[in-house]
């Protein structure tokens, strides 16, 4: 996958930047901002099952590249992204 550089949507639907079809993930998920060059801005957009930092949910939040996301039950590496 070629690494992105900009703002994403990530979700079930084929509408988003990045795609991923699994069922605990909404049609729109969240959206992920690089913010500098090793932290992201992530904001759940109201999905059903939550997003999460380090194990706890949040609806927006500022993160370093090394931390753990988890969408729905889907472990998601930043690092593999952008």
């Amino acid at each position: 996958m070629e690494k992105l550089n900009k703002k994403i949507t990530i979700g079930r639907s084929s509408n988003n930047v990045v795609q991923i079809k699994n069922t605990t993930i909404s049609g729109n998920h969240c959206e992920i901002e690089r913010i500098s060059a090793n932290n992201f801005l992530i904001l759940d957009l109201n999905s059903t099952n939550g997003t999460k930092v380090n194990d706890r949910k949040i609806k927006r939040k500022i993160n370093h590249v090394d931390n753990k996301i988890q969408l729905g039950s889907f472990p998601l590496l930043l690092d593999k992204i952008y």
